[in-house]
């Protein structure tokens, strides 16, 4: 016999969808037919002076968040100049163009945190020749750490905070009364790991580098600055997030886990620092042409290159360019093209209003946002159903 339960549910279901269908083919239009355009703006007014207010309370919330005065003078409240900039995966990428973007912006000390001490002193003697380039005074630390130790991950930040690295310093530093101790006070949590294969293919100690280096670290990372930013009243975490945390793809199944996660966690975070001046935030990036995504390319799935493909791949430069700017800014949710905005303002749910025009944006067009999601989605499954081996084909897509 045919479970009642499962008949019930499936005959709701197709209730639920008759009632939704006659909603918006007759009680939509005729609602608008009895209110009339009048009544119609009246509502729009309504709802907007609602969402306004909503933005006005969350401002008036923020300023319980006294953030100091920049060393420098400048209006952005989490500027680099003057300050001890640490960031891990800072020898390659995207960290190395996020560290040339801090020599830019007139950072005090950066250090750069990897396992590999070659590419780290090879950063190290680019980021000098710039700063010299430009007259700018900044030391350049570097530490050698392997991340996916926990033990290591926690003790490299202690060894910068020390200024226990290899410490070398441009030549406009003029050598003045040193402090023994240097708290990190801007962190780009920039490390990461992907091994863009199905899950099947890809081994167990595979995973659990992703999980690891992705979540793991970043955790114990964060539990060990947290203490002297919360003490010092300010203090800014970036998280080289992933649009993959909003668009899972093929191929990248453990990698999205952990990038969602994270998301999840920094918004948590976030709460837990409320009012003390500390920011947390979240950059999710797009492909961008790194060592690693070249690397990654050559042993990705067929479909996952295909899927990638759909958006466009950033340049390093730009990216840290638009990155640092924003968390400078003060901005929790960070996105560097159309692409991630649009994602952003659909996976909004319990994140803070980034500013008024992007609440008005996710409550007047969440629908047009997910009807295009739904489209890109079937897009996806389209390239999948065509690309896929037959063997793995089980029936046509749910």
């Amino acid at each position: 016999m045919v479970n009642k339960t499962l008949l019930g549910a499936f005959r709701w279901a197709n209730l639920e969808g008759l009632v939704c269908l006659g909603a918006a083919v007759l009680f939509i239009p005729l609602f608008a037919y009895a209110i009339g355009i009048l009544g119609i703006i009246t509502i729009y007014f309504i709802i907007l002076v609602g969402i306004l207010l909503l933005y006005a309370a969350q401002l008036l919330l923020s300023r319980a968040a006294s953030v100091p005065k920049q060393p420098g003078g400048t209006g952005a409240p989490y500027a680099l100049e003057g300050r001890h900039v640490l960031i891990t995966g800072g020898s390659r990428g995207i960290g190395y163009a996020i560290a040339m973007e801090a020599v830019k912006r007139g950072a005090a000390l950066i250090t750069l945190v990897a396992r590999d001490p070659a590419a780290l002193q090879d950063a190290q003697g680019k980021l000098l020749h710039k700063a010299d380039a430009l007259g700018a005074a900044v030391r350049v630390q570097t530490v050698t750490a392997d991340l996916m130790d926990p033990a290591a991950a926690t003790e490299c930040l202690d060894l910068a905070v020390l200024l226990k690295g290899v410490v070398k310093q441009s030549k406009a530093w003029r050598d003045e009364a040193e402090r023994p101790r240097a708290p990190i006070e801007i962190f780009f949590c920039n490390a990461a790991d992907v091994d863009p294969r199905p899950l099947c293919a890809t081994g167990a100690s595979n995973i659990q580098r992703a999980v690891a280096t992705n979540l793991c670290t970043p955790i114990l990372q964060v539990k060990h600055v947290l203490p002297s930013m919360i003490e010092a009243g300010f203090g800014a975490i970036c998280f080289s997030n992933s649009l993959a945390a909003f668009v899972p793809i093929y191929g990248f199944a453990a990698y999205s886990a952990t990038k969602s996660a994270l998301k999840a966690f920094a918004e948590a975070i976030n709460q837990e620092v409320a009012g003390v001046g500390v920011l947390v935030a979240n950059a999710f990036m797009p492909s961008v042409n790194t060592p690693g995504y070249l690397r990654e390319k050559e042993v990705r799935h067929k479909l996952t290159e295909i899927l990638e493909e759909t958006s466009k791949v950033k340049q390093p430069e730009e990216a840290a360019e638009r990155l640092v700017g924003h968390l400078e800014a003060g901005h929790r949710v960070i996105t560097i093209d159309f692409e991630g905005w649009v994602l952003a303002r659909l996976n909004a749910g319990f994140s803070r209003a980034e500013s008024f025009a992007s609440l008005f944006y996710e409550f007047f067009m969440s629908g047009i946002f997910r009807l295009v999601c739904v489209g890109l989605s079937l897009q996806f499954y389209s390239i999948i159903a065509r690309e896929q081996p037959a063997a793995l084909r089980r029936t046509k897509l749910a």
